[in-house]
């Protein structure tokens, strides 16, 4: 049986191009990565599961900071290296590094496709390897709140996620994980992060493209249904507030910080 860690892993499926055009639409992500960080002059940060974004990449340049990516994916790192990026190749549970080697250890949204035993694996070597801390971020999509569309939308993610081993809702027991590994007495801060009610089709309609094509790939029998959803979501997209656009809260991302 295949598991969620094959869309990232091979190189030659379809959700894997999809996965990675989604991540560079999205602003909000960096944004929150950016405030956590926050002066890195002089500093080195391991973006663990970097795929082939290199946004944060010219903001830790910006700010003079050394910037580290990997993957497990070749063809990201390969990406990466087009783009004059340092990026090695490996898996956020065994990193190539040694103790206390990078000054901060960053993840955003990986923890999310992995059991709970390679979870803690990833929340252990970033721990490892980092001088002064380690940064864990995730999605909550118990937050996204909105009418009917965004409702059925959520749903069938949630539906179609759990098989594939994703966790949507990490944000909400990340706290839980991060106790688990480091221990009562370990030194860690979480913040979440959140928006008011909006308009936030420009972020909601790319991830829905990479859902569809995941879809597609994996459960043909729901394409139709999804279809129907995906419909709704861009006749939503190209309404005004003005012509009754269904507005919505969009996902919180939940941050820990674990302190050396």
């Amino acid at each position: 049986m295949e598991t969620a860690k094959n869309i990232y892993e091979r190189e030659n499926q379809p959700t894997l191009d999809a996965e990675a055009e989604r991540l560079k639409a999205l602003e909000f992500p960096v944004f929150v990565s950016e405030q956590l960080l926050g002066d890195i002059n002089g500093k080195t940060v391991l973006d663990i599961g970097a795929g082939t974004n290199t946004i944060l990449q010219s903001w830790i340049s910006e700010k003079g900071g050394k910037y580290i990516a990997l993957d497990p994916v070749k063809q990201y790192a390969q990406e990466q290296r087009a783009e004059g990026v340092f990026s090695v190749v490996g898996k956020g549970e065994d990193l190539p590094f040694q103790n206390s080697s990078v000054d901060v250890a960053h993840t955003r949204f990986v923890l999310m496709h992995l059991d709970a035993e390679r979870r803690a694996g990833v929340i252990q070597e970033a721990r490892r390897v980092s001088k002064e801390r380690a940064l864990f971020l995730e999605y909550d999509w118990n937050t996204i709140v909105g009418g009917e569309k965004i409702k059925r939308f959520v749903d069938f993610c949630a539906k179609i996620a759990g098989p594939l081993g994703i966790n949507l809702f990490m944000g909400s027991s990340l706290e839980n994980d991060i106790r688990h590994v480091i221990g009562e007495n370990g030194k860690f801060q979480i913040q979440h992060f959140l928006r008011e009610k909006g308009d936030y089709y420009a972020e909601l309609i790319p991830f829905a493209v990479s859902v569809q094509k995941v879809v597609a790939y994996k459960n043909t029998e729901l394409l139709e249904e999804f279809n129907a959803i995906f419909a709704d979501l861009q006749e939503e997209a190209h309404k005004s507030v003005e012509d009754g656009q269904e507005q919505f809260f969009p996902v919180d991302i939940v941050a820990v910080e674990v302190r050396r």
